[in-house]
């Protein structure tokens, strides 16, 4: 019988939320599918989901529980997980059950007490191990609540769940959040084909669009962006800044365009939809992520597979994917002069930032959907005996 796999979101999907974690929910969910696992991605829903989620390019099957709204879905979530418990075939070999997100894992610890599955594995994000370790950004902004769920949440999974950190800096950070050594993977975010097939030699030679994807808040270092495109704007007229995504910053960014007179300058693009990311990204010049906190994005992978020289702060788990100068150039957090700079050279020096773009595809390689995928079977074939 085909092995089945749960994939678990404690929140709205794809395409609702285009995060990170949704999407790759979704695309994980893709992957295994097409390679014959039976898989159903379980989360939660608007009314008309079925509506929206019809022109994605699906080979998995969905099982939701209807949202009421963030706060209220964490108060309610045994009656969301026994929503979905109705809607899952019970019939069938045990599971194995994929939690996305730490928070995720207590849906998915409450479902693996129904199902009994080979194993539970928590996928650890960017900002998980930071919050539950309570450490970089997010200690300025104190969360006792995600704190204190985040911290249920590895307590009641710890003695038999898989945990997997995306890079060595997050394993760390998990251990010095209470994840036992022991029980922790190290598993890449992956990038798929389609983005190594795009050439943007053209408009990086010849354009000047600097292009940000991601969600538009404050760890992701949007101020500091804005302040560096005013410099950048003021040394190379014609330089356009193009932001993908959807956040609470969306009125922040509109007011500084109206402000500075940079409406013909900055263009901001609401929820792009995954599958057309790619295009985007190659009619860009340069990829910039001036985030203050970050794990392994997706965005800064899918960047480097296109083939675009980046501009990246050097937090996180990026310095584990980019060497500086080599296949991309790193500029130290919150500092818009340094990342103004570095913008205006590679836009100056068409050369260099092509070469960047050029090895930076090359070292993305490692990153690309066959191996990473590869690995999440290892895992599965080891988890009786992890």
């Amino acid at each position: 019988m085909t092995e089945r796999i749960f994939v678990v979101i404690n929140g709205l999907l794809y395409p609702y939320i285009i995060g990170g974690a949704e999407i790759f929910a979704h695309s994980l969910s893709n992957e295994l599918s097409k390679l014959g696992y039976d898989v159903t991605l379980l989360g939660y829903s608007k009314r008309d989901y079925s509506r929206n989620v019809s022109a994605l390019k699906r080979r998995y099957k969905i099982v939701t529980s209807p949202s009421i709204g963030r706060f209220f879905d964490r108060l309610i979530l045994p009656l969301h997980a026994s929503n979905l418990i109705r809607g899952i075939d019970s019939s069938g070999d045990r599971p194995i059950i994929i939690s996305i997100m730490l928070h995720s894992s207590l849906l998915g610890y409450i479902l693996a007490r129904k199902f009994s599955p080979k194993c539970h594995i928590v996928s650890f994000s960017g900002g998980d191990a930071a919050i539950s370790s309570m450490t970089g950004i997010w200690l300025e902004r104190i969360r006792i609540d995600y704190y204190l769920y985040s911290l249920l949440a590895i307590t009641i999974n710890n003695p038999r769940s898989i945990f997997i950190a995306t890079t060595n800096l997050m394993r760390k950070q998990m251990v010095k959040a209470g994840v036992k050594r022991d029980r922790i993977v190290l598993i890449p975010r992956f990038v798929e084909d389609r983005f190594f097939q795009v050439d943007p030699t053209s408009s990086v030679l010849d354009g000047n669009s600097i292009t940000f994807a991601g969600r538009f808040s404050e760890e992701k270092g949007i101020k500091t962006l804005l302040e560096a495109f005013g410099i950048v704007a003021k040394r190379v007229p014609e330089a356009k800044l193009r932001l993908l995504g959807e956040g609470p910053l969306r009125s922040l960014i509109i007011r500084y365009m109206q402000r500075k007179g940079l409406q013909e300058n900055i263009e901001v693009v609401d929820s792009v939809p995954y599958e057309n990311i790619d295009l985007y990204l190659g009619n860009s010049t340069i990829f910039v992520l001036p985030s203050l906190n970050e794990g392994l994005p997706n965005a800064l992978l899918q960047a480097m597979a296109v083939g675009l020289p980046i501009v990246a702060s050097k937090v996180g788990g990026i310095p584990e994917a980019i060497s500086d100068g080599v296949d991309g150039v790193l500029v130290n957090p919150g500092s818009p002069h340094e990342l103004a700079n570095e913008i205006i050279n590679l836009l100056e020096d068409r050369k260099k930032a092509l070469q960047l773009g050029c090895n930076a595809k090359t070292s993305a390689e490692r990153y690309r959907v066959g191996r990473i995928i590869r690995k999440y079977i290892d895992l599965f074939e080891r988890c009786p005996d992890i």
